[in-house]
């Protein structure tokens, strides 16, 4: 029985009306059997000493004396004794209120345990008043028959409480459950929870979620809605006060998972919370107070399904039908999302059946009906935000910024450089479905080895709001694809409100990549490109201008697209307000991630560096290669999200 049960069974025998029907006292002599099948009624035992071998419905359970049993009616019981045993029988039946409906709850009343209980005596000398008391039959007997049946009944769930919290405390999901709950606000990753309980993150991810049906970051997010939720409620703050109350510094962010979650932004669940609730009294709503401790107690070892804009728990261990559910209505990708890989990708959408088609430089590609298993080569970002079934992800260098996620939902990862990749991953994947990023690197000879694994279709990473659409064509999630992109540009359009405000319209920006000696300088890309490029964002989409030397470089250059190379003593002739500097590859490692830091730090200590404008202004922003130097509904909303941290105080 976990957690969540057990405080269930408290309330259970706190509403419940009991009625002693019985007691037996029996005394078996050592090496006898005492057998009762079957149980009349529910029964409370209590063994009182020495050596005893308890068998209910067949389970054998080998006692050390003075237990405290429970078994149901019906049950086949034996107590087999090895010395002397006095074996104390008190029958109860039960009845619920009839106004409350406790048929959910009914399983919790056939519980059976064999427990040994620390104030054995007290119980030993309560079960004896109880059975002198029952062969008075007095008028008062039954009730205070009632009262020590209580206390009987208070030491068992008191002893079963208390034997489950010093297993748990061993436990390291629960601990998980428990370190999750009273530090939500905070960051959590996987690595950080794992690295507190001293497990592999692995580990402890599979422990986590075969007993919570969650990952852990997924049950991070639900405690979080939740406790959003209740303020939504509750309160009247406003809606960046509970988004930071909760753990979300990103307001917008907030609202978009909130939405995801609940199937209405916070706005709206209020105001449906506001419009549905009866207030009779006028209970007056309350601004946020902090309160001390936790904010939850006890375990969730149940799973949750998210259904209709509800949380349910349920016991999904063991329920295919609840899984499959749960692979269609899970929060947390995209639209629909799915926590159970098994879900699948129908195609037969087309008229009279016709099948869907990629044109690509290679020739085309046919699109399997139906689609149980993706790989992704270098497009995990667009792949994993479309929600498809990804079996496999080759990720763009190590540490990338979505292993995180994807090792959490149990995603198999490789590493791959260009066109270095392991085919025999892939081929181990067993995929109906090739999906790559396009890329020079990728030639026909790749698209052949690949296409005799799996159908290989290509995609733009950089243009990906175009391309997502695409994909979700052939992929039958065309709606949920426009759905992403609709969401990211009005997600672009709050961030431009929102750094307009902090810092005008009219702020410079430029964005650099430092090499030893040298200074990759990037352009920003006229409007009528669809592809901007890595950082094409910093530049059009969030309300910065680009340096005014930066569009002369331009003009000089304009064989150049992405950018221009300078020496480091060009650098301060950028005037730009705001300066955001990476080092190093998306792709690289991490030896050569932290060399370039390295070289970025001796750069930092030169003169010329020192009389950049930015720097002298303390305007200058280190940013990560690893997701500016790639693209894709992630990468770019991380991007924004780097840009608004450093402009928005």
């Amino acid at each position: 029985m976990v957690q969540g049960d057990i405080k269930a069974f408290i309330h259970f025998w706190k509403e419940a009306n009991c009625r002693v029907i019985d007691v037996k006292r029996q005394v078996v002599a050592s090496n006898n059997t005492c057998n009762v099948y079957p149980l009349p009624e529910n029964c409370f035992m209590f063994l009182s000493k020495d050596k005893a071998k308890v068998k209910i419905n067949g389970e054998e359970y080998y006692t050390l004396g003075k237990q405290l049993i429970h078994a149901v009616k019906g049950d086949s019981l034996s107590i087999q004794a090895l010395d002397f045993v006095e074996v104390l029988m008190v029958y109860y039946d039960m009845i619920l209120p009839e106004f409350k409906n406790y048929k959910s709850l009914s399983r919790l009343h056939h519980f059976r345990s064999v427990l040994t209980v620390e104030d054995s005596l007290h119980i030993y000398k309560v079960s004896k008043e109880l059975y002198k008391i029952w062969q008075s039959k007095t008028d008062l007997t039954q009730i205070r028959a009632k009262a020590l049946f209580y206390t009987i009944v208070h030491s068992f769930l008191l002893e079963l409480k208390n034997q489950h919290e010093k297993r748990e405390e061993k436990d390291p999901v629960y601990r998980s459950i428990c370190y999750i709950k009273a530090h939500y606000k905070e960051t959590i990753s996987l690595e950080s929870l794992a690295d507190k309980l001293n497990y592999s993150p692995s580990h402890l991810s599979l422990l986590f979620k075969d007993k919570t049906g969650l990952s852990p970051i997924a049950y991070v997010t639900k405690i979080r809605i939740d406790k959003a939720a209740e303020l939504l409620k509750e309160t009247d703050a406003l809606i960046y006060t509970i988004s930071s109350e909760v753990g979300y510094q990103d307001p917008h962010y907030f609202s978009r998972i909130f939405k995801k979650v609940k199937g209405f932004t916070p706005g709206a669940y209020r105001d449906k919370y506001k419009k549905s609730e009866y207030n009779p009294v006028g209970v007056i709503r309350k601004s946020i107070e902090h309160r001390t401790g936790l904010l939850y107690s006890g375990s969730d070892y149940h799973s949750h399904l998210f259904i209709g804009g509800t949380w349910h728990m349920t016991d999904l261990k063991h329920s295919l039908a609840l899984k499959m559910m749960l692979s269609s209505t899970f929060f947390l990708a995209a639209c629909t999302g799915g926590e159970d890989d098994s879900h699948s990708v129908n195609n037969q959408n087309t008229a009279d059946n016709e099948p869907l088609v990629q044109q690509h430089q290679f020739g085309e590609t046919v699109i399997p009906d139906n689609i149980e298993r993706v790989v992704s080569i270098g497009l995990e970002d667009m792949v994993y935000k479309l929600d498809l079934p990804l079996a496999h992800a080759t990720l763009h260098g190590e540490d990338h910024y979505l292993e995180e996620q994807l090792f959490a939902d149990q995603i198999d990862t490789s590493i791959g450089r260009g066109a270095d990749f392991d085919y025999e991953v892939v081929l181990e994947a067993q995929p109906d479905l090739i999906i790559m990023a396009e890329s020079p690197v990728y030639d026909e000879g790749v698209y052949e080895d690949m296409t005799k694994i799996a159908p290989t279709i290509f995609f733009s990473r950089e243009n990906w709001r175009e391309d997502i659409v695409k994909l979700g064509e052939l992929t039958d999630r065309r709606a949920e694809a426009e759905l992403i992109v609709d969401d990211f540009e009005a997600y672009l359009s709050d961030a431009e409100d929102t750094i307009t405000e902090a810092i005008g319209d009219e702020a410079t920006v430029a964005f650099i990549r430092l090499q030893e000696k040298m200074a990759y300088v990037w352009f920003p890309f006229s409007e009528e490109e669809t592809d901007k490029g890595y950082v094409g964002l910093i530049y059009d989409s969030v309300g910065l201008q680009p340096d005014p030397y930066i569009l002369e470089l331009m003009e000089q250059h304009p064989e150049e697209k992405w950018g221009i190379q300078l020496s480091l003593e060009k650098l301060p002739e950028l005037t730009a307000d705001y300066i955001f500097v990476t080092a190093g590859a998306s792709g690289g490692t991490q030896d050569e991630y932290s060399e370039s830091w390295k070289q970025l730090s001796e750069i930092e200590e030169l003169q010329v560096w020192q009389s950049i404008p930015a720097v002298q202004n303390d305007h200058v922003y280190q940013v990560s290669a690893k997701h500016w130097m790639l693209a894709g509904p992630y990468a770019d909303k991380m991007k924004v999200d780097d840009v608004i941290n450093a402009l928005v105080d």
